[in-house]
């Protein structure tokens, strides 16, 4: 057999990491799940290299923990951490609808926002939901740029790299929150603070009903 080449290798490693990434997401992998190197490279018929880079690649990214001699186990999403950095990245994305809906900037105000939703919707087309919370991540990143407040996208900034991104993302709730993006971006195109303002509260009505339902999968409650 040829040797791989670094291109082809790092692709088979992408590859690996979004096929556990996604069933991580998914619910399929919960916390606590054992990943075998050796089974996972001979399931997705590859060599065991690209999938101890997979590992690298997640562990970075808060998925899973390696263990020696052992493969990785799939975390456990910290639910209070991730509740305290919500709760202040929506105060963020308060002040920056406030911001947004004051300026007298025009319509390409928005223009990283739009680009950031035209994103959305084709992970939302093609139901892939990795690609999605990637997606939204910019989305709320796109409306701290807009604001023009240096203070709200650094903050903001942070915050969403704090953010571990291992809570499951649920198809419905997925496009629940997904619609919510698409109405607040057309009240920030009325600059309808209101309207914006009640979209974020149902936003994160939306955030609360994933983090119950994760923690019930998880804990075995019904």
């Amino acid at each position: 057999m040829e040797e791989e080449t670094g291109i082809i290798h790092s692709t088979k490693a992408d590859a690996v990491a979004k096929w556990i990434r996604t069933r991580i997401l998914s619910g399929e992998l919960v916390p606590g799940a054992a990943l075998q190197q050796e089974d996972l490279a001979r399931q997705l018929d590859v060599s065991s290299t690209p999938v101890r880079e997979a590992f690298v690649t997640l562990e970075s990214e808060g998925y899973v923990e390696r263990r020696p001699h052992r493969g990785a186990v799939v975390t456990r999403p910290p639910y209070g951490e991730i509740e305290e950095i919500r709760e202040v990245r929506n105060a963020m994305d308060r002040f920056a609808v406030a911001r947004i809906c004051e300026s007298p900037e025009g319509p390409e105000l928005l223009a990283p926002v739009h680009e950031a939703m035209a994103d959305s919707r084709r992970a939302i087309i093609a139901n892939d939901l990795g690609w999605w919370q990637r997606s939204a991540f910019e989305v709320h990143h796109a409306i701290a740029l807009v604001s023009r407040s240096k203070t709200i996208l650094d903050v903001s900034t942070m915050l969403i790299k704090r953010e571990r991104r291992n809570l499951p993302v649920y198809e419905e709730t997925m496009r629940r929150a997904h619609e919510a993006h698409e109405q607040l971006t057309r009240a920030l195109e009325s600059r309808d603070r209101s309207r914006a303002l009640a979209v974020l509260d149902e936003h994160n009505r939306v955030f609360q009903d994933t983090v119950t339902r994760a923690r019930n999968v998880n804990e075995g409650n019904p």
